[in-house]
């Protein structure tokens, strides 16, 4: 029987990397619509041998006793999904997964991780960029994102792009429906 999860780190406080990003896109690459912007660490830890619910309570018990995936003093978490976002109907939200092309995680934490007792048998770990965007008058939000991975996402020169860096980083856009609550 295999198990996997999804925990959603974030920063409680100020996210200075995410504020910097935002002042970037509006002041430096002119794009007008960013209205929010977000940055989540998404961790997909996958287990052997347990069932979902024995997963789900060695990962609280990793949380409760380490430091290794989240600092209760500085971050917070979710579960599986990202809690629902309201917006209105003149703006899109967008989710970037920025993923490193070549598999990078910090040695300690593997090895704390997988040579526990707690069965899992991989770990991977991706950034997460949340863009609320103003929809353009006319555009649907295929134009949308279109826009941002000319305009904003992927780097191709100092005017173009700041979240990925098309040489040390991949990106996906996700289905927002698998990554949000419902409720």
């Amino acid at each position: 029987m295999r198990a996997s999860l999804r925990l959603f780190t974030y920063l409680k406080g100020i996210d200075l990397q995410c504020m910097s990003a935002s002042h970037a896109i509006e002041r430096f690459l002119h794009y007008p619509y960013l209205k929010k912007l977000s940055r989540f660490i998404l961790w997909h830890i996958h287990y052997e041998n347990v069932s979902r619910h024995e997963a789900l309570e060695s990962l609280k018990g990793i949380l409760e006793k380490s430091i290794v995936l989240v600092n209760p003093n500085k971050e917070g978490y979710y579960f599986d999904c990202l809690p629902p976002k309201r917006i209105d109907l003149n703006h899109n939200l967008v989710l970037i997964k920025v993923s490193q092309n070549e598999a990078f995680l910090d040695p300690h934490i593997e090895r704390f991780l997988i040579s526990g007792n707690n069965r899992i048998s991989k770990i991977e770990q991706a950034l997460l960029w949340e863009l609320i965007v103003t929809k353009p008058e006319g555009k649907d939000i295929a134009d949308v994102e279109k826009e941002l991975k000319e305009q904003v996402i992927l780097t191709t020169s100092r005017q173009k792009g700041i979240l990925v860096h098309p040489i040390s980083e991949s990106f996906d856009i996700l289905p927002i429906q698998d990554y949000y609550s419902k409720t």
